[in-house]
Parts: C-alpha cells; sequence; structure tokens
C-alpha cells in the first residue's frame, strides 16, 4: 500500500504515476478531437451551404432544410391545419410498403437527438402519437391530394435498395477522422526535426520519468532539452530523423483527403493529386470532372422535390445550386442577380387550406 498523500505532495498523480505539470500537455489524442471538431464543422458547412432555396413557408428556412438532412439523410415536408404551419422533419415507417419498397405512410420524428427521437427500447418515437402522413411521390396530374394528409419526401442524394440514405455527416466521418490526424502526424515530424535524441536508461524503475519525457516532447523541444530518456541495453543512440520533405508530405496528404471530402459534396477542389505549381484550366476541369455529376445529382432531387410540394401545397418553393449560381452572377448579364429571387414552378397558386 502506498499513501497516496505523499505522491500528491510530491507533486505526482497517483492514478498516472506522473508529475501534474505533464498533464496540461495537449496530446495527441487531445488535438486529433480538436481538430477533428473543426473539420467536422467545415464539412457540415461545406455540405449546409451548397444549395439555396426560395420563397419556403414561415417556419422553414434553407439552412434548417439542409441541415436536418445532413444529419439524418430525408426529411418530409407536411402542413399541419392544426396550427396552420409548415414543417420539415425526419420520418419513421408508419404503415405498408409498396412493390419497389417506398414508405407509403410516414410518421413525423422530432429533429432533436437521439434522447428525443428514441424510446427506452432504441426504437424511434414519433412527434405526436397516431399521426401519419401519406407520401407523394411524384407530381400529382389527374387528382388532388388531400394537404392535411400529404408529404413529400426529400432525400440528400440518390438512394439505393434501402429507402433510408446514411445521413452525410456520416458517410464522411472516415474522411473527417483522417484529415485530423495529419497536423498531430505533421508536428511528430517537425518535432523530429528539432534536434531530439533517445537516450536509453538502464532500469525499469525510471519508467515512469520516461513516460513524463515521453509526453513532453513538445515541451523538451520548446526549452532546447536534446535528450528524452527510453529503457534499452545500449547506452546511447540517436534516432534516425525525417527530412523537410516527409513534413511537406502530411499537408499535402491532408490537402488530398480534404479534395476528396469536397469531391463528395459535389464542390470543385484540386483532385486526390494537386499539382504543384500552375495549375491549367484544363487540369482543373479534369479534376473536377464528377462533381458537377455529384452536385447535380442532389440538385436534381431537390428540385423535384419542390416540383411535387408546389404542385401538392400550392406554394413557389425552389431551389439552386450556389455555386452555379455564383458563375451565372458572375457572368456578363446584370440581371441575373434577379434570376433566382423569381423562380418559381408555376405549378400553382398560393397556399389556400
Amino acid at each position: 500500500m502506498i499513501d497516496v498523500n505523499l505522491l500528491i505532495q510530491a507533486g505526482i498523480n497517483p492514478k498516472t504515476l506522473l508529475p501534474f505539470k505533464f498533464e496540461n500537455c495537449i496530446d495527441d489524442d487531445d488535438l486529433v478531437d480538436s481538430i477533428k471538431g473543426v473539420v467536422s464543422v467545415i464539412d457540415r458547412q461545406d455540405a449546409v451551404n451548397r444549395y439555396e432555396w426560395y420563397n419556403l413557408p414561415k417556419g422553414i428556412t434553407s439552412e434548417l432544410i439542409e441541415r436536418v438532412v445532413y444529419y439524418k439523410g430525408s426529411a418530409i415536408f407536411f402542413y399541419m391545419a392544426e396550427n396552420n404551419s409548415f414543417y420539415f422533419l425526419p420520418y419513421g415507417l408508419a404503415g405498408d410498403i409498396d412493390i419497389y419498397g417506398r414508405y407509403l405512410e410516414v410518421t413525423p420524428l422530432p429533429f432533436a437527438g437521439p434522447t428525443a427521437t428514441t424510446d427506452d427500447s432504441g426504437n424511434s418515437r414519433p412527434w405526436i402519437k397516431g399521426y401519419t402522413k401519406k407520401v407523394i411521390y411524384e407530381v400529382p396530374i389527374d387528382y388532388i391530394p388531400d394537404i392535411n394528409k400529404s408529404c413529400v419526401i426529400l432525400r440528400d442524394y440518390v438512394n439505393g435498395i434501402e429507402q433510408d440514405n446514411q445521413p452525410r455527416f456520416k458517410l464522411n466521418e472516415g474522411l473527417v477522422n483522417l484529415e485530423s490526424q495529419m497536423i498531430p502526424f505533421l508536428r511528430t515530424a517537425l518535432l523530429g526535426l528539432t534536434g531530439i535524441s533517445g537516450l536509453r536508461v538502464n532500469s525499469e524503475d525510471e519508467q515512469s520519468n520516461v513516460r513524463a519525457a515521453a509526453q513532453s516532447v513538445k515541451q523538451a523541444a520548446l526549452t532546447g532539452s536534446c535528450w528524452i530518456p527510453v529503457i534499452g541495453g545500449l547506452d546511447f543512440q540517436n534516432f534516425d530523423k525525417p527530412n523537410i520533405g516527409d513534413a511537406n508530405q502530411f499537408l499535402l496528404s491532408m490537402q488530398a483527403i480534404d479534395n476528396l471530402r469536397l469531391s463528395t459534396l459535389g464542390l470543385k477542389n484540386g483532385g486526390l493529386f494537386e499539382k504543384q505549381g500552375t495549375i491549367l484550366q484544363s487540369e482543373s476541369d479534369m479534376a473536377n470532372s464528377n462533381t458537377d455529376l455529384i452536385l447535380q445529382d442532389g440538385l436534381s432531387i431537390r428540385q423535384e422535390f419542390c416540383n411535387i410540394v408546389n404542385k401538392v401545397f400550392k406554394l413557389h418553393i425552389w431551389c439552386e445550386a450556389k455555386e452555379q449560381q455564383d458563375e451565372l452572377l458572375m457572368g456578363d448579364n446584370p440581371d441575373n442577380n434577379n434570376q433566382f429571387e423569381n423562380e418559381n414552378n408555376n405549378d400553382g397558386g398560393d397556399f389556400n387550406e
């Protein structure tokens, strides 16, 4: 038994057996988590701001639609007569499916995190028990749906066999994790260029000191300490140092991973292998050859969603890709500035209950 008070008085954490002064250091795991948080926010901002929505009803914004889709993969647009309001919320199956596997009836779910949308058994909890909506999958031509019983599904991208898309934030989580590791790797490589070497010690009694020193590599570099003890039989050894080119590879790798992440969103990027130096227009077009198709996939789905919503609920909502919109606004026609503000589907008039 060891008196923990003696360790505390000596400045040693009894749990880790390391000096308290070393616990304030940011280790690699903390740095990875910190950078992951930053990259996750950037990924969300990139995804949410790809498209711009127009003429939305009160209570629904462009940011809200894209944020719900980013975290849930798909959601439904519907009208509630009880409070004369439109909603855009996640949903769950509440009835049968057709021969294509499509949901015929769904129930709205709250968009408030897992604790608010699941019960004690982990099952989806409806927003209002017994409240269901019939899903409209195409623009009605020869019939008029009941707006109080209808809804329209919006998906972030074309779905596969399953009717529920995997949320975009979950799809890109692996890339975000990998990208967030590049800076800690780079830091480690750069620390190796500061001249710090390894010093072998002779006994296991000094392991706590070795661990403490290993966690203080950054402090050793900043304070000019040249030796870090490691256990071994030899008296002294200089470890191999990476050259400056190796450090640069981490930045290039991070850039390539970020370009891949942007390409999954359909946004322009430098490609997986980004050329160092002047990039020709033809090279840029080749690097972004598939991003237009990815962006157009999401845009086509959103505009078809607008067509159905406008017909069913007699609204004039519309959606355009911001990247394509910016290109048009940079053109020669000054009237393009008002083009999207006046865009509508012309399938119906103002909404009437």
